[in-house]
């Protein structure tokens, strides 16, 4: 009885032993990967032919910690290049007025032979450059306000069809200097939105002044108001180049137009779409664009409609 006894206690001692063997091994394989994962083989995922259910969850879960920290490890390197891309092309955008601003200011403080006449273009384009470098800060202010969510909406009741065709007369000196023909078409019902005022005018502004800059050259720059079931719909397109169709996911990147937003001779910060877009979605609604090159390039965007009955 006794020797039974025994052999069965040998017997535990021996599997235990081994099991404990087998297990350190297993958890030897483990670190090791580990190590090499955190050494900089981000891809490294671990393996295990383990027939131990809890192990295997281990390993499993193990493996899904993996992949998150390699998500944000690319989502930190993502951020951290555009970070480091905004912040050459700002440094950019405002060098180019700032640098011709200097230069005519010096031609005004040192040269006394130039005439009364020229002394008054100069000090006008003195005057419009200044005028880039505060708009173009004033638009960053307002995408970081945006993007920390610091804008408050005034929300009231607004008759979209008056305010519209308000903003697209106020262009009209603008499109005979660009030697383009306005097209606007408008429903006979008028439309009204619960929006912030100030927020919507800077939305359609902000998409007209895109089309003036990158699509005058069609000729053409239209505008459209109508209505969906829930929804006013604004359209503002023209027949200029145009957007590769492989490009239209990334033109409301703030980044986007001062690479490749459309071909012409405008530079920008390509904040203009990036702010005009989250106004949109800061009221509930929807922006967007489709391009047919020279035939038909817009940009959609839609409001909740009001409830409110005049």
């Amino acid at each position: 009885m006794i020797s039974i006894i025994m052999a069965v206690l040998v017997t535990l001692l021996l599997s235990t032993g081994i099991l404990l063997w087998h297990t350190r091994r297993r958890l030897h394989t483990v670190v090791t990967q580990l190590s090499q994962a955190r050494d900089g083989n981000p891809n490294l995922r671990i393996r295990s032919h383990s027939r131990d259910e809890s192990f295997r969850q281990l390993i499993n879960e193990i493996n899904e910690l993996l992949h998150q920290l390699q998500m944000t490890e690319t989502g930190f390197q993502k951020s951290e290049s555009a970070r480091k891309k905004l912040i050459t092309n700002i440094s950019h955008d405002l060098r180019t007025p700032l640098t011709s601003v200097l230069g005519y200011l010096e031609v005004l403080r040192k040269d006394s032979s130039i005439s009364v006449v020229e002394r008054e273009q100069y000090m006008d384009i003195v005057w419009n450059k200044a005028n880039m470098l505060y708009e173009l800060t004033e638009s960053f202010f307002q995408l970081a306000k945006l993007d920390d969510d610091e804008v408050d909406l005034r929300r009231a009741e607004i008759n979209l069809s008056v305010m519209v065709k308000e903003i697209w007369l106020s262009y009209a000196s603008q499109f005979v200097v660009a030697g383009t023909e306005p097209v606007a078409s408008f429903p006979v019902e008028e439309l009204f939105v619960n929006a912030d005022r100030t927020s919507v005018e800077r939305i359609i502004g902000n998409l007209i002044s895109n089309s003036l800059k990158y699509g005058a050259t069609g000729g053409v720059i239209g505008l459209s108001l109508s209505q969906k079931e829930n929804e006013v719909l604004i359209e503002v397109w023209d027949q200029g180049p145009g957007i590769a169709e492989g490009n239209l996911l990334h033109i409301f990147d703030r980044l986007y137009t001062v690479d490749s937003s459309r071909s012409g001779p405008f530079g920008g910060s390509g904040l203009g779409l990036a702010i005009a877009r989250k106004l949109v979605e800061k009221h509930g609604g929807e922006l967007w664009a489709t391009s047919l090159p020279h035939v038909r390039t817009s940009f959609f965007f839609t409001l909740p409609k009001s409830r409110f009955i005049p």
